[in-house]
């Protein structure tokens, strides 16, 4: 008996960038603002939010461009031999 390869054709939905999502939220605390209705309490409560990932996204940005440095720099050695004395 002959083996038959079926191929599979995966359909691969791309993720919202960070940017996006960002939008997203930026969009929704809009509609918020502007509604007169709208629950005080919530849109605190998004903006806490908003401020969480924008801090979030500014340590990862901080810690990859902390390795991307480390990197590059050169590695100093220790010379535990000479001491300053005051």
């Amino acid at each position: 008996m002959s083996q038959q390869m079926v191929e599979r054709t995966e359909h691969q939905v791309a993720a919202p960038s960070q940017q996006d999502q960002m939008n997203g939220l930026i969009s929704v605390i809009e509609r918020l603002a502007t509604n007169p209705e709208a629950d005080i309490e919530k849109l605190e409560r998004m903006l806490l939010m908003q401020e969480r990932i924008l801090d979030r996204q500014a340590q990862q940005e901080y810690s990859n461009a902390l390795a991307q440095l480390q990197g590059e720099l050169p590695e100093v050695e220790r010379d535990l031999s000479e001491r300053l004395s005051a």
